[in-house]
């Protein structure tokens, strides 16, 4: 077993290498495309349209039609302008040492309740028995995320809501759903959180 997960590792180091060296151009290239449009319609942050519930320009025909013109796509000659909508990459967040002590701490408790509850089906007579199990297995699970894990949660959200309201931003999204510009207050973020 640990052959194969060495295999696996290997595996998907070579997959990865191989995926930044055919598709890191071609993102590269889009990222100029997006960025020059953005520039060219005074736009100082493009997000990912799946977290767009309502309004927004939509820029996709302009990025498609300057990535399949001729030649490349030309950076622009200037930078975006001061934006109103933040950025958080929540997996720095999630990796300060409070959070993570809360999260490895759940995590740690939910393993524990694993096996327990694993033990108590083995021995489960009936539907009922088995239902009955399986929602203390819940609510237990509940409880403790409530006890660890809510309170931290909280307290990241009103971290980054002291920040947001500071710096005039009236929206923070995950750094995963920015496409080009917006203001990163990771490190704001995360030295609060200290």
């Amino acid at each position: 077993q640990s052959q194969q997960q060495k295999l696996a590792a290997e595996f998907q180091g070579k997959m990865a290498d191989k995926q930044r060296q055919l598709f890191g151009p071609l993102f590269a290239k889009a990222q100029v495309a997006i960025a020059s449009v953005a520039s060219s319609k005074n736009l100082s942050v493009v997000v990912d349209k799946r977290i767009v519930v309502f309004g927004g320009q939509d820029i996709t025909p302009s990025v498609r039609d300057l990535l399949t013109g001729i030649g490349d796509p030309v950076p622009p000659s200037s930078t975006p302008p001061p934006s109103k909508v933040g950025y958080v990459d929540q997996q720095a967040v999630d990796q300060t040492p409070k959070v993570k002590a809360a999260t490895d701490d759940f995590l740690k408790f939910k393993a524990d309740q694993d096996k327990i509850a694993a033990e108590k089906l083995k021995g489960a007579k009936t539907d009922a028995d088995r239902d009955a199990i399986l929602k203390d297995y819940r609510k237990t699970l509940d409880d403790r995320q409530n006890k660890t894990l809510k309170p931290m949660v909280d307290t990241t959200r009103n971290a980054i809501s002291d920040i947001a309201k500071a710096k005039g931003l009236i929206l923070v999204v995950d750094k995963g759903n920015v496409v080009f510009g917006g203001t990163d207050i990771t490190k704001d973020v995360t030295d609060k959180l200290k």
